[in-house]
C-alpha cells in the first residue's frame, strides 16, 4: 500500500476490469479494489517472465533497449526465470 499511497491511488476504491474476467464468460467485468488488483493481478513487484519481456520488445526506444531485452530472452538466461 506504500506505493500505492506514492502514487495517490486509493487502495480501497473499486474499479471494474474486463480484461481480467475468466475467458468463458464473455463481456463480465470483474469488480476489485485498486489494492487487489495490483497484489494478485498486477505483481508489479514480481521478477518479468520471458513471455512478457517478448512482449515488451517491440515498446524498446533505440538498440540497446532492444539488445538487452533480447539478452534476457535468450535459451541460457531460462535459469532465472524459474
Amino acid at each position: 500500500t506504500e506505493f500505492m499511497e506514492k502514487m495517490n491511488l486509493n487502495p480501497l476504491e473499486v474499479v471494474s476490469v474486463e480484461e481480467i474476467a475468466p475467458p468463458e464468460q464473455e463481456g463480465t467485468v470483474v469488480l476489485t479494489t485498486v489494492e487487489k488488483l495490483f497484489l494478485q493481478y498486477l505483481d508489479i513487484f514480481g521478477k518479468p517472465t520471458r513471455e512478457f519481456l517478448k512482449n515488451l520488445f517491440p515498446f524498446a526506444q533505440d538498440i540497446q533497449e532492444k539488445v538487452t531485452i533480447a539478452e534476457l530472452t535468450l535459451d541460457r538466461k531460462m535459469a532465472e526465470f524459474q
